[in-house]
């Protein structure tokens, strides 16, 4: 999450080359940070004194948590008749 900064620029930088769809940039910015959230896990590790080997770069940096992840959206999307939500999950 250090790159958090980065992450929202490049998102800025996308917009430009992307079609304007409601909740898209928000979408590509947390779908670019989502992947380190697992170093929450391992700071409550840290601040409870736990071991925390194996905790970062796990099932967060699976691509099939990003599928599933965006299905759901997609899912919300369909069942909603919004397409923000389906832009939400794509980003």
């Amino acid at each position: 999450m250090a790159q958090a900064g980065v992450h929202g620029l490049l998102t800025q930088a996308i917009r430009k080359w992307v079609p304007k769809a409601e909740w898209l940039m928000l979408g590509i910015l947390f779908g670019s940070i989502y992947p380190d959230t697992d170093n929450l896990l391992v700071a409550v590790a840290t601040v409870l004194k736990k071991p925390s080997a194996g905790l970062h770069r796990t099932f967060t940096h699976s691509l099939l948590i990003a599928v599933a992840i965006g299905l759901v959206f997609l899912a919300v999307g369909l069942l909603t008749r919004q397409k923000r939500w389906s832009y939400l999950g794509g980003g």
